[in-house]
């Protein structure tokens, strides 16, 4: 797989987007299959700004469970995508009922702190 960033980059691709039809602009995605065929996907880079977070997910998902049928050599299993949120979530629930109100609140409270930047520096309240 490639990123076409410019003319000058190494450009095999000839047609449009797969995706929605138009023709390619710079940057765009495209991916070679291994063969004497030549085929090959191109995806425009507005619609990579659509599918990034979906087709991501997706292709993760099919390879695990892809993965998981190999390794028990038996039935599928169904792996399932949950929000982070949702999961978080599940876990304060359980804490709380096992720790109380407080301790699951505390804790939340550094999850949140913690969850998109540097982590937070506790402060010694006794200095």
């Amino acid at each position: 797989m490639s990123v076409i960033n410019s003319a000058c980059d190494l450009r095999l691709a000839h047609g449009p987007c797969i995706l929605c039809g138009h023709q390619l602009q710079y940057p765009f995605l495209e991916w070679h299959r291994d063969s004497e065929e030549g085929q090959h996907i191109s995806i425009c880079g507005k619609c990579c700004q659509k599918i990034r977070k979906g087709f991501t997910a997706d292709l993760i998902q099919v390879a695990a469970s892809m993965d998981i049928r190999q390794l028990n050599n038996g039935p599928h299993y169904l792996l399932t995508r949950t929000s982070m949120d949702k999961l978080i979530d599940g876990y304060i629930t359980a804490y709380r009922e096992a720790e109380g109100n407080e301790a699951a609140n505390k804790l939340m409270a550094k999850i949140k702190n913690n969850r998109w930047g540097p982590p937070a520096v506790e402060s010694n309240d006794n200095e």
